[in-house]
């Protein structure tokens, strides 16, 4: 073979090891696989949940999950810092995989998960870090300062984050520095990257930059103070959004590039908005989950009952989620109406994460990683029994959880039509306990834990459904065996 032909077969199989190295290293296909779910930030899932919240587990750390977000890998584990020195992995059913002990808190920095399961962290230790999906360490790369950036991964499989060293860092998958970035201030915020590979990250300069792949500056925009913990997003028509310390929502045109329009507010902006696909931006601003469209308008607002720092979830319908400093997850329709809420343990600034089956995941400060479920038939809470008749309710079956058998009482304040039905989580129809015209007053029926064929269904929770006219409720049943 002649010098030429083995030059040629040489160079071939260098860019092909390349091109396969650059697949496995991509963002990994997973529900939500970093923060704010993509290289954009969009915060928009393509999976919806349902109706009524209820916490199917929280796993429980050793100290505060303060701004971490959780990232899903392609399995189904849920990975999440604490400020406990721990990066935990935790199975879909709430039990732990494994967990990393670092030399520091993880309090800001949310994990990334690749296409070959690796997952990436950074740390107050000034350390970026790189797990395998068993929990053995793959490398770190040290920084001039604390890792408080969540990191975002590149189609080519570059790792981008930033540093309180005043520097954004482009890390290749294999450890290995590619280049750095300075800026004139700490950048807290977590890039995000454009469909031409641009990299947007902003700086407590006070700046938004736009950075090549190759690490040359782009463009840079001064606004009216630093941007902090907001990270910038990027719209389906391209745009970039991103918050300031000045108290104002930029949009900015990244080909020109030019200001679009200033969105004011009477705060500084700690959380990341998310956008919809018809460009509407969901931002937390005070103690108030703000709507603005894509001319820079107010469609709604939604008042909760304290501080919101992290940054909203879409869902496939539109649906915005987000937690607050009252203890409080939310559900707000795309109209800006509650459509649910939970409480929790604890203080909300972590940011949600849907899987592929609606379950929602967060942080709290009391430590807790929760999973929250919701029903296709919508489970309403009440366990106080109400002797008047002047309205329909259901109560809470008794006892409960049970082993056998179990009464459901109802109220009627009229005669209706009535069905009272079980279902499984999934939705499906086990058994009909009622379905005929019922007259007003109490009224009870058992059910023996069986289906509509007589056989025994496993133990678990399932959904009571009360039908009366065009009103329902639905209880959770808890079978023991």
């Amino acid at each position: 073979m002649s010098k030429g032909r083995v030059f040629a077969f040489l160079s071939f199989l260098g860019i092909l090891s390349l091109l396969v190295a650059g697949a496995y290293a991509q963002l990994a296909d997973s529900p939500w696989p970093m923060f704010h779910h993509d290289m954009k930030h969009t915060g928009h899932s393509p999976y919806g949940a349902y109706s009524q919240p209820y916490i199917k587990w929280a796993y429980q750390t050793l100290d505060t999950i303060y701004h971490s977000s959780p990232a899903i890998g392609s399995d189904g584990t849920i990975y999440i810092g604490s400020r406990d020195e721990f990066l935990y992995a935790v199975n879909h059913d709430g039990t732990l995989k494994w967990r990393y002990d670092v030399p520091a808190k993880l309090k800001y920095s949310s994990p990334a998960v690749s296409s070959d399961a690796t997952i990436y962290i950074g740390c107050d230790d000034r350390n970026l870090y790189a797990f395998n999906s068993d929990s053995t360490l793959k490398w770190t790369w040290p920084t001039g300062g604390a890792v408080r950036s969540s990191p975002a991964i590149g189609p080519d499989g570059t790792i981008y984050v930033g540093s309180l060293d005043s520097c954004l860092y482009a890390i290749n998958a294999n450890g290995t520095l590619k280049w750095v970035f300075p800026t004139g201030g700490p950048i807290f915020s977590s890039p995000a990257l454009g469909p031409d590979g641009t990299i947007y990250v902003g700086s407590e300069d006070s700046h938004l930059y736009a950075i090549r792949p190759d690490g040359s500056e782009r463009w840079k925009m001064l606004t009216g103070g630093p941007i902090r913990y907001t990270s910038p997003v990027i719209g389906p028509d391209g745009t970039v959004y991103a918050g300031s310390n000045d108290s104002l929502i930029y949009a900015i045109d990244p080909t020109v590039p030019q200001i679009k329009w200033r969105y004011p507010t009477v705060h500084r902006i700690y959380s990341t908005p998310a956008v919809g696909s018809d460009g509407t931006i969901y931002i937390g601003l005070g103690v108030r989950l703000e709507a603005i469209d894509s001319a820079g308008n107010q469609t709604w607002k939604y008042s909760t009952g304290g501080t919101v720092r992290g940054s909203p979830a879409l869902d496939s319908a539109g649906v915005v989620y987000i937690g607050s400093e009252d203890s409080t997850f939310y559900a707000i329709y795309p109209g800006g109406s509650l459509k649910w809420s939970i409480r929790v343990g604890g203080s909300i600034r972590s940011s949600p994460a849907i899987d592929s089956t609606g379950t929602i995941y967060f942080g709290s400060w009391d430590g807790k990683l929760y999973a929250i479920g919701t029903s296709p038939v919508g489970i309403d809470e009440e366990p106080d029994f109400d002797f008047s008749v002047s309205s329909l309710r259901l109560y809470q079956n008794s006892p409960n959880p049970f082993i056998r058998t179990t009464t459901v009482r109802y109220t009627l304040p009229d005669a209706r039509r009535t069905t009272l039905s079980v279902y499984d989580l999934a939705g499906r129809l086990l058994m009909t306990l009622v379905d005929r015209t019922v007259g007003p007053g109490h009224h009870s029926t058992t059910w023996d834990g069986k289906d509509s064929s007589g056989r025994k269904v496993a133990a678990g929770v399932y959904l009571c459904k009360l039908t009366a006219g065009n009103s329902s409720f639905t209880r959770k049943l808890v079978l023991l065996e």
